[in-house]
């Protein structure tokens, strides 16, 4: 079972304060790169793009999300955002393929990371990959970002539909109902 952390445990205090004084309506200037999103809020795209967060998903959460999984050669990452879980992947399998929703983080992503890491624009419910391409999909923290049950599923029957017979999904996220997430969520 994942801990549940304090509201200052991912820095989020200190962020609002910020956003208090500084809201830059919807952008946020991080590594030197301009990044708009309508998609998550400035609170979301702080936390998630920093190097805090970055630390807490090598440290714990891949670890224990991937504990005991086998990947296999060619892997595909659903919802990467930032790229927090993408550079952790792509040091543990050979071939790493990343679908993004939002253009901008895929053009972040394939700065970030070159051709170390395949990234395609594109939607989880309808995912533009061959029938049984990858030994393993991994969705870390993103499932909670598609609005219905039913996209949900949608989602789901692509990720089987793109799975090598035996393939592995693997994945994480949260039921939301901490102060925080709902905090780092509004207007999503």
């Amino acid at each position: 079972q994942p801990v549940e952390r304090g509201w200052d445990s991912w820095g989020a205090r200190r962020a609002w304060q910020r956003l208090r004084w500084r809201p830059w309506k919807g952008a946020i200037h991080t590594r030197n790169i301009l990044v708009r999103s309508r998609s998550v809020n400035l609170l979301h795209n702080i936390i998630c793009s920093s190097d805090r967060w970055a630390r807490r998903v090598e440290r714990d959460l891949l670890p224990w999300g991937l504990s005991g999984v086998e990947l296999g050669d060619d892997v595909l990452e659903v919802g990467p955002g930032f790229g927090a879980t993408t550079r952790v992947l792509a040091r543990r399998t050979g071939k790493l393929s990343v679908l993004e929703l939002d253009q901008r983080y895929c053009r972040r992503l394939r700065t970030e990371l070159g051709d170390t890491v395949s990234v395609t624009h594109g939607d989880a419910t309808n995912l533009p990959f061959a029938d049984s391409r990858f030994s393993a999909v991994g969705c870390f923290t993103m499932l909670h970002h598609i609005a219905s049950l039913e996209l949900q599923n949608r989602a789901f029957g692509e990720v089987a539909r793109v799975l090598a017979p035996g393939g592995t999904f693997a994945g994480t996220d949260s039921r939301g109902t901490g102060r925080l997430f709902r905090l780092i969520h509004v207007g999503d």
